[in-house]
């Protein structure tokens, strides 16, 4: 069995955090919207994570009480809270 960087190339995308926190951003009804959200963190440079509560597949109706939950690092936290008001208010962003 060989290293990350082996098998995947480069290795792991975006900058590792040893010490970082993993916080909730927010929940959203479907992984398509929680997708968008995370795409759009994406482009801004901000690492997210979309992680249904489904249980894998197993429990899909436990989605509908806790929702697909978009998770960033902590230290990204407000410029993450931000974004996502600025596109929920439909602000675009300069380039």
């Amino acid at each position: 069995m060989g290293s990350v960087a082996a098998r995947y190339g480069s290795g792991v995308p975006g900058r590792p955090r040893p010490d970082g926190r993993i916080v909730k951003l927010a929940a959203f009804p479907s992984r398509v919207e929680a997708s968008v959200v995370a795409q759009i963190l994406d482009a801004d440079g901000i690492q997210a994570i979309v992680e249904p509560a489904d249980a894998q597949g197993w429990l899909p109706n436990l989605g509908a009480y806790d929702g697909v939950r978009v998770l960033v690092f902590d230290d990204d936290l407000t410029r993450a809270q931000q974004l996502l008001a600025s596109a929920e208010r439909g602000d675009t962003v300069p380039d």
